[in-house]
């Protein structure tokens, strides 16, 4: 068995459990070598939502919130990668710069939550503040909880066995991943409601 293959695969099957969990869908899941992969989301936040949400406030915009809600699982998902590799492959073939890519975009996630409580570190391009560690460390334990439960480790395990045995490069579709994860009981957007509230 290849351990390093076998904890990238736990870290993209990771995003990807989440990722349904909390409702998102996926293009894909795939390795591209041993130790890099990635899952594409169907659709994400991009800049014109971006442009709408800084325009609009969530408190009071329907659109707006429901783009704030795409961050929040965005913020969600960039964090599970890591937290499924540390809970179930310990600290074994830890890649820091990879991990530092998923926080630095649940950085810039929790800052565009923040935006309409303090504009400060959005002007500065996502820059660090309080309370955005904060909300960072608050969505942590969130995730954190969401995959601590057995079935769920069992299903992030069994997908990245999936991932695992795909030739480099072949891609798991999304259709695919929520149908194998359907069928291992678990609810499609059925963790949204236990991520804390942002803005």
């Amino acid at each position: 068995m290849n351990e390093l293959r076998r904890s990238t695969a736990i870290h993209e099957a990771g995003h990807a459990v989440v990722s349904y969990v909390v409702g998102r869908r996926m293009m894909h899941a795939v390795l591209f070598n041993d130790q890099y992969g990635e899952i594409m989301p169907l659709c994400s936040v991009c800049d014109t939502c971006l442009a709408y949400y800084s325009d609009n406030n969530a408190s009071n915009n329907a659109h707006s919130k429901h783009i704030q809600d795409d961050l929040r699982c965005d913020m969600a998902i960039a964090l599970a990668g890591e937290i499924a590799q540390r809970a179930i492959c310990g600290n074994h073939n830890i890649d820091e710069g990879d991990f530092a890519k998923d926080r630095s975009l649940a950085k810039e996630k929790a800052s565009a939550i923040h935006l309409w409580q303090d504009r400060i570190c959005w002007r500065v391009k996502y820059s660090a503040c309080q309370i955005c560690s904060d909300y960072r460390d608050l969505m942590t334990r969130a995730v954190e909880e969401m995959v601590a439960p057995q079935h769920i480790k069992d299903s992030i395990q069994a997908l990245a066995e999936l991932l695992e045995n795909r030739r480099d490069c072949e891609r798991l579709k999304g259709s695919v991943i929520e149908e194998f994860l359907e069928k291992k009981g678990l609810m499609k957007g059925s963790g949204i409601s236990s991520l804390p509230a942002g803005g």
